[in-house]
């Protein structure tokens, strides 16, 4: 009887605690606390685990490179320093806006929080676009990984055979045909890039229409944030893309004189006139593969952030964020600060290498 009796209270207690349960508190946690320092301690392992795996590629790059110092001096004059110093201060600005917006969830403030989110999905979006705008150049220089590379000597070989009977004009005939084939190059990498643009700018369109037809439905808000999401990606890339073109026809405009090629970090643009030029080493095509591995798979963790950013938009668009109930902000926030730390070990080991 008394057992009975206990079991019915025990039930009306967990039904009544099931009704006034906060949706925002997992049912195996007892406090808000508690779920939070769980999930802290969760990001903290994963991060733990990322850091052992980005290890093992910084461990390769230091062995390569202490073996064979001469291919990364002479591969790493290919690398657009300013446009790796470019992406290297979107990244840092993305990560003051991603910790503001983490104080902005802690004080409340979801406008703000917002405001921040979008900011930091907008600079992921950029460092894409110039990183696309220097793979593209790369794949038309011949920069690629082991059996695909081709040696840039190969570009402006024929012209430079052409001209080497021509008298005196030689050499100024040689490297006229070589700034012609650089142009022709990058043409051509304008030419790819523009099938990328075009696709983005359908995206753009399609988002922002889908957007301002969802907006203004509430019961189609999810689907509104996601719109507005890809807008502010595809938008952003289109910017980093086109800002890339615009710095490679300000940077060329004006042609260096034979010291100052001789005194500046040579780009593909630029090697083909030089006139003392550093030797090719036979396994050139390695560097670039420690390249595009590293920063390759750096770019897919710059995607899994633009993901997650994308996700505590739309949570945001929500209300799902309060003072006591951040943690997934913060989660997230200390994936992204990884990702450009990653990036700022990066940028030095490969771009400044001169």
């Amino acid at each position: 009887m008394n057992t009975a009796a206990t079991t019915t209270t025990d039930d009306h207690a967990d039904s009544h605690d099931h009704e006034h349960h906060d949706p925002r508190l997992a049912h195996h946690f007892d406090s808000h606390q508690q779920q939070f320092d769980t999930g802290k301690l969760g990001i903290w392992l994963f991060l733990v685990t990322e850091v052992l795996f980005f290890s093992g590629l910084f461990g390769f790059y230091a062995v390569y490179r202490s073996l064979h110092p001469e291919v990364f001096l002479y591969a790493s004059q290919f690398l657009d320093t300013v446009l790796g110093a470019a992406n290297t201060v979107v990244l840092l600005f993305s990560s003051l806006t991603m910790a503001w917006g983490v104080r902005c969830a802690q004080l409340g403030q979801t406008r703000g929080l917002m405001v921040c989110l979008v900011i930091t999905l907008a600079c992921a979006a950029i460092f894409l676009g110039v990183k696309s705008f220097e793979y593209t150049e790369k794949a038309h220089h011949g920069l690629l990984w082991a059996g695909m590379y081709h040696s840039p000597e190969h570009h402006d070989a024929a012209a430079a055979d052409g001209a080497a009977g021509a008298g005196d004009h030689a050499h100024d005939e040689a490297a006229a045909a070589g700034d012609h084939g650089d142009d022709e190059l990058f043409e051509k990498t304008k030419h790819t890039l523009s099938y990328m643009t075009t696709v983005l700018w359908v995206v753009i369109v399609l988002s922002g229409i889908a957007l301002g037809l969802l907006f203004k439905n509430p019961n189609k808000k999810t689907l509104a944030t996601i719109a507005g999401c890809v807008l502010v990606s595809a938008a952003g890339m289109v910017i980093g893309a086109y800002s890339s073109i615009g710095y490679h026809h300000f940077g060329h405009a004006e042609k260096p004189t034979d010291e100052e090629i001789l005194m500046a970090e040579t780009v593909p643009a630029e090697y083909a006139a030089q006139k003392e030029k550093v030797p090719e080493p036979k396994l050139a095509g390695t560097f670039f593969s420690v390249y595009f591995c590293m920063t390759g798979l750096h770019a897919i963790h710059i995607i899994g952030g633009m993901i997650a950013i994308s996700w505590l938009i739309v949570r945001t668009a929500h209300g799902a964020f309060t003072t006591y109930y951040f943690g997934a902000v913060d989660f997230v926030g200390l994936y992204w600060h990884l990702v450009d730390l990653i990036w700022i070990y990066l940028f030095p080991l490969l771009y400044l290498i001169n």
